[in-house]
């Protein structure tokens, strides 16, 4: 597009949300946008790399393929940042394969149509080197403990309306049951500390 100020990707500025989501496969960015977003809208098929802006129980979000590898996924979030006004780049998908030594240890769960508070406290408990998972789909809440308890996520933050207006979540240890409202570096903290005090945490492996 003319108006576009990337050889890259095709959208004018404005087209793009604060938030974007960013699987490796664009055909999962194009399901993902049918199937999630309200009224998407794409902005771009440049070299099949797929890229989406809807609505998401009224929050406006874009979903943008990255393609294979860190030189693909780079040049695209340089660019989301630096052209579009991008804040936040929220990878997802599947890590192509999981170690033994790779287990998830957190689960961030928004129960509010906001998800930009959510996706801060994922940023931040992976800043602090914690693998975490953001839970996006839009379930009832048992469904999603459900899978939290099926995976055997140690932790999940969870993050209701009364939370946000805190600027908090509280943060559950599935082994006791014990549930703290944290603000998210603080919620960081108290996840790191534990594992690190654990003997041993509970390896997910992908079959």
């Amino acid at each position: 597009m003319s108006n576009s100020p990337s050889f890259h990707i095709a959208a004018a500025v404005g087209d793009i949300a604060r938030v974007v989501l960013f699987p490796g496969d664009p055909l999962r960015a194009k399901t993902l946008a049918e199937r999630y977003l309200d009224e998407p809208k794409q902005f771009n098929d440049i070299r099949n790399m797929f890229g989406y802006t809807g609505l998401y129980r009224g929050r406006r979000i874009s979903v943008m393929g990255s393609g294979m590898g860190i030189p693909s996924a780079t040049l695209y979030a340089h660019e989301l940042y630096t052209l579009y006004g991008v804040e936040s780049i929220l990878r997802i998908g599947t890590a192509g394969g999981v170690a033994d030594d790779l287990a998830l240890r957190s689960l961030v769960i928004p129960m509010t149509a906001d998800l930009g508070f959510a996706v801060r406290c994922a940023t931040v408990l992976r800043n602090a080197g914690i693998r975490t998972q953001l839970y996006t789909e839009q379930k009832k809440f048992k469904a999603k403990m459900s899978y939290a308890d099926r995976l055997g996520f140690p932790y999940v933050l969870l993050i209701g309306e009364d939370e946000l207006a805190q600027g908090k979540a509280a943060l559950k240890n599935m082994t006791s049951g014990e549930q703290t409202l944290y603000a998210p570096e603080e919620a960081a903290a108290a996840v790191a500390a534990a594992l690190a005090a654990r003997s041993s945490v509970r390896v997910i492996c992908e079959k």
